[in-house]
């Protein structure tokens, strides 16, 4: 299994951002949400659904993240979150785009 950001647009081909495998997310993202307190970002791994009212909060953990990341020798995980970034700050929910992380 694995966790991954999946973007749908309305057409046949789904975008898809990797984020980590199952254990990588067990273990690295879910030790820096903890040490954080970030929820959003301990939610992934069971699914959330991403809207234009909580994308911001979401953006923000995961910068808080990445400079965890830094800080504890994770810095090569710093790109997938660099990718996420990206894709969520491109969604476009007015032209009914939706992302759904999990």
């Amino acid at each position: 299994m694995s966790v991954a950001l999946i973007i749908k647009d309305g057409k046949p081909d789904t975008p898809m951002v990797p984020v980590a495998t199952e254990a990588t997310f067990s273990t690295v993202w879910q030790s820096g949400a903890k040490a954080l307190s970030l929820e959003w970002i301990a939610a992934m791994q069971f699914g959330i659904v991403v809207t234009a009212e909580n994308r911001a909060a979401i953006l923000e953990e995961l910068g808080k993240l990445r400079v965890w990341f830094e800080e504890n020798g994770y810095s090569v995980l710093h790109v997938r979150i660099d990718m996420m970034v990206t894709a969520l700050n491109g969604l476009q929910f007015d032209k009914g785009e939706t992302a759904w992380i999990g």
